[in-house]
């Protein structure tokens, strides 16, 4: 994956708030689409992409370029030259700011001392910045005072080593940006294969290999700056292209994880994430599969039509399963003669939304596009300006702090529901100045590393973010002419302060420490600890939810990466509360960490190349691996099955990493107090292509040690076999196909945010498919074609191969409807689900989707099968409903009661009351008090469901087009 890891949750007292910190903070404000981050700048999935080409103007003709494979067409090479150009752009993001990493030996992580690093490039203020400075004792390097900007590139030269070159470095004003560890030393050439879907090589293809993270802590440290930054292409460690029979070489990349981008034209892009050691790639030689796609083609205009040119497109693929397909997803083109622009995307993906960068327009989010579709209009709008000053509770100026803003035009979730993302740092009258179009103030974020983060929804009623409250004088529109002022203060954050120390008290050098700010807004903050191990960071939440905490619950969490060594769990949590004139003492104990080797077999004993492995303790969320790079990473085998994972926790006691997420989650079990013997608690898990995925006998891990684990042996498992076939009967070519199966009840990241991973297949000209690798276990199938709705079915896999199955496609229909108040009034922005059929039938599958009522309270949903459908309604001050709807019928007709004004504050008591318990478990130790919280919580929670208790149908159904039977096909072919 482009960017990212496998992230894993951590254990003990942490529990609910780090599992609200990522599921809400990540999930809910990206993955999600129009119900997240993305729907404050665009319209609902459901309806934004139906609009018809006559309403565009647009006749569907295109320019000919392929998306990121037209890359040559379009004449903008990401070179230093275009970075500088790129980076001139952007005023609004002037400053200086600071930038810092550590130099170290490749293989052994020893620390090199007096290597010279140079920082060259272009500023956001158009000024040539060349920097230098050279490695400590500790290996660490800092640079004080950087001028803001992007694209700038590092390079270490440590003689005798070969040159290290770090590309697409960006320096954000009033902060500072720690670029982990780079290892020196030891370089490596890549070589692989670029074939088709046939599995025939693909001359010609661009390779472009870029930097990866090792875990998502690396970006959750200020989602603001990552949604700033979405639309723009990162630079390449290396590019290059395939011969004719389809390979390639790169030489000269660093050890670590990479990501490997393959583009052709005719063919959508590929992203294959590895990881480098000295010998080369840890998985063996790679291959990447290029495959046909759906094109997405337009036109980028402005207000008054005039087309667009040069626009740089970001397509993200979202909606899917993955969670981190918003930023893995991203197919990059530009706009070329009247504007106009061509993409190949994922014919998959449920909905697409385009990033548009341009000169003198603020980042614009698209609405929702479907794939296919050759007509899309995206209108991009100026001509507005937005002022914002930020200051400290004195009315003093803050310098650096960074300001993001959502400004969308219409209602967000509305079909026309567009807007622009504004993102800059105050200067030192604590101004920054923005570029904007008119429209809604949908969303602010503001953060500095010396103050807690604020946030809040100013032209929403009731946009206020909990615990983030905007305070100052702030509009809730951005006006279409003059300038529209804001003023923002901030309260000063606590400092946190201490020592990094291993288990006998000794101080450990040069460690990362970082604090994690509010939900991965921003606000948190990154130091190096000194050859006697002090550190000090900055700006961390003021405790309890009325003053940020983290994420409301009471504390802030702080993570430490140090090579060889893992942090302490309970070292993690710092209950900010405990501060004395603004400061905490907050010591940090780090365990030495394991290594942990292994080897992946076949069925027949043959070593498995290429697998994925991936260790867990315990209960399966182990934070503290991860953070020290090692069980939060997923390592591949060799060549002879064999693999090798550094910096493991040790073994937990019983699997207490889940005790205080399952006290969260289900209050009122008794606490588990765990034994004092650690337990055989670790096991690694494996999955590889074509073989049912499996987990290790579990064993122990201690501090320090060196572990062989259980070696893994996995089986080629069952083979469904089984044809699609549309509503007619015929063959249905080209459909896709997921088996999801149930999996063994280990809590993983990924089930938690996006279920289980599912096996798919397409398929051939008789529309029949074929997948592999099944384990025992009982699942769904899925069959999806382009203009019909799914088909479902359930199987049961046993030690023999089902029996073929198969799937008939549905005819689509539009389901309309309104929400309206018992007289009849209109409710805007009342949200409605489909949340599947009616009758529960597999045959009628529904898939989940989401809408918003406009102006006039009217909604709608495209693409449903023609089957009766169970709708949810809610909307602030409202009672919500559970109503049924004929698709393809007279439109529904919901009204909602109003709740009762006494409720409704007893509704918000609650939930204040809830997020302060949350808060306590994170610093609660006593067993007694732990047990009060867990009770007090669990009465909440009944009251809760009692008042926001849902009442009976509010409308019968209007009968649709009665449905469609079933008949046998008149042509088998």
């Amino acid at each position: 994956m482009l960017g990212l890891g496998s992230p894993v949750l951590s254990r003990k007292p942490l529990g609910f708030a780090i599992l609200a910190l990522v599921a809400a903070g990540l999930v809910a404000l990206a993955i999600k689409g129009p119900k997240g981050f993305l729907a404050w700048f665009g319209a609902s999935s459901d309806s934004a992409a139906s609009r018809s080409g006559d309403e565009l103007g647009l006749d569907g003709s295109t320019s000919g370029m392929e998306g990121a494979a037209g890359r040559e067409n379009s004449g903008n090479e990401l070179d230093a030259d275009r970075a500088g150009v790129l980076a001139s752009r952007h005023v609004e993001r002037r400053g200086f700011g600071g930038l810092t990493m550590k130099i170290a030996r490749a293989g052994s992580g020893v620390a090199i001392e007096g290597a010279p690093v140079l920082v060259v490039g272009t500023s956001h203020a158009g000024e040539e910045v060349r920097a230098n400075a050279a490695s400590d004792a500790t290996g660490g390097v800092r640079f004080e005072r950087l001028a803001a900007g992007q694209g700038y590139v590092v390079r270490i030269a440590s003689k005798p080593d070969p040159e290290v070159e770090r590309p697409d470095i960006e320096v954000r004003a009033g902060r500072d940006k720690d670029l982990g560890t780079i290892e020196v030393g030891a370089t490596a050439a890549l070589t692989g294969r670029v074939v088709d879907e046939a599995g025939k090589p693909v001359a010609g293809a661009e390779v472009r290999v870029l930097t990866g993270f090792e875990n998502i802590f690396e970006l959750l440290g200020n989602m603001a700056e990552l949604f700033g930054t979405l639309g723009r292409e990162p630079t390449p460690l290396a590019k290059g292209k395939s011969g004719d029979d389809g390979r390639f070489r790169l030489e000269g990349l660093p050890p670590g994880p990479l990501a490997i981008v393959a583009t052709a034209s005719g063919k959508r892009q590929t992203v294959l994430s590895i990881r480098m050691t000295a010998k080369g790639p840890a998985s063996g030689e790679p291959t990447l599969v290029l495959e046909t796609g759906s094109v997405i083609a337009g036109v980028v205009v402005d207000s008054l039509g005039a087309p667009v040119v040069g626009a740089q497109l970001a397509m993200l693929e979202t909606g899917d399963n993955d969670p981190t397909s918003f930023l893995t997803k991203r197919t990059f083109t530009t706009s070329g003669a009247e504007g106009r622009f061509r993409a190949l995307v994922d014919d998959g993906a449920r909905e697409v939304r385009a990033v548009v960068n341009a000169t003198g327009f603020p980042t614009t989010f698209s609405a929702a596009i479907k794939p296919g579709r050759e007509d899309a209009r995206i209108v991009l709008v100026g001509g507005a300006t937005v002022e914002v000053h930020c200051e400290d509770d004195a009315h003093a100026p803050i310098e650096g702090a960074q300001v993001a803003m959502g400004v969308a035009r219409g209602n967000m979730n509305a079909p026309d529901g567009v807007g622009g993302f504004l993102y800059g740092s105050t200067d030192a009258t604590g101004v920054v100045t923005f570029a904007s179009g008119p429209g809604q103030v949908e969303m602010i974020i503001v953060n500095h590393r010396d103050f807690s983060t604020v946030m809040g929804s100013p032209g929403r009623e009731g946009g206020e973010m909990g615990p983030f409250k905007l305070e100052g004088d702030i509009p809730k529109e951005v006006a279409p002419t003059g300038v529209t002022k804001m003023t923002i203060r901030m309260k000063r954050g606590i400092v946190i302060r201490g020592r990094v120390l291993d288990s006998s008290g000794n101080p450990i050098a040069g460690a990362e420490v970082r604090t994690i700010g509010a939900m991965g807004f921003g606000g948190g903050s990154t130091n190096r600890s000194a050859a006697d191990g002090t550190y000090r960071v900055a700006g961390a939440a003021a405790a309890g939810a009325e003053a940020g905490g983290m994420g409301g619950f009471g504390g802030t969490m702080v993570t430490v990466k140090a090579s060889g060594w893992i942090q302490k769990p309970d070292s993690m949590s710092v209950v900010t509360a405990n501060a004395k004139d603004g400061e905490v003492v907050h010591d940090i104990t780090m365990l030495a960490g394991a290594i942990v080797r292994g080897k992946v077999i076949d069925s027949d004993g043959s070593p498995v190349v290429g697998a994925e492995v991936q260790i867990a303790a315990g209960g399966g969320f182990d934070m503290a691996s991860m953070m020290g790079g090692g069980g939060g990473r997923k390592v591949t085998t060799a060549a002879d099955g064999t693999y090798e994972i550094r910096d493991v926790s040790p073994s937990t006691p019983d699997d207490s990493a889940m005790s205080s997420i399952r006290e969260a989650l289900a209050p009122g079990s008794p606490p588990s107090e765990p034994p004092q013997a650690p337990k055989l608690s670790s096991r690694v898990s494996v999955t590889a292509e074509d073989r049912v995925a499996a987990k290790s006998e579990p064993f122990l891990v201690e501090a320090g040690a060196t572990v062989d684990a259980p070696t893994v042996k996995l089986s080629a498992g069952a083979t469904l076999r089984g044809k699609v076939r549309e509503p007619s009967g015929r063959p249905a070519v080209g459909a896709t196909v997921e088996v999801s199966m149930e999996r063994d009840g280990t809590p993983n990241f990924e089930e938690m945010v996006g279920g289980a991973k599912a096996k798919s297949a397409k398929t051939d000209s008789d529309g029949a498919f074929v997948v592999r690798a099944l384990g025992k276990a009982k699942g769904s199938v899925v069959a999806k074609a382009k203009g019909f709705a799914p088909a479902k079915a359930a199987i049961e896999v046993g030690d023999v191969d089902p029996a073929p199955i198969e799937l008939r496609l549905h005819e689509v229909g539009t389901l309309k409807g309104r929400v309206l108040t018992p007289g009849g009034e209109p409710i805007e922005g009342a949200t409605i689900s489909v949340s599947g059929s009616a009758g529960g039938s597999d045959a009628a599958y529904v898939e989940s989707a989401f809408a918003s009522a406009d102006k006039e309270g009217n909604f709608q949903f495209e693409g449903l099968p023609r089957v009766v459908v169970s709708l949810s309604v809610a909307a602030k001050g409202h009672r919500g409903r559970t109503v049924s709807g004929s698709v393809g019928g007279e439109p529904v007709e919901v009204r909602l009661e109003p709740r009762n004004p006494g409720d409704e504050r007893r509704r918000e008591e609650i939930s204040k009351e809830l997020m302060e318990i949350y808060g306590k478990f994170g610093s609660v130790k006593d067993a007694a008090e732990r047990q009060a919280l867990a009770q007090r919580m669990s009465a909440l929670q009944q009251e809760q469901r009692e008042l926001e208790s849902t009442e009976g149908p509010a409308s019968e159904p209007t009968p649709a087009t009665p449905p469609l039977v079933e008949q046998a096909p008149s042509d088998p072919k």
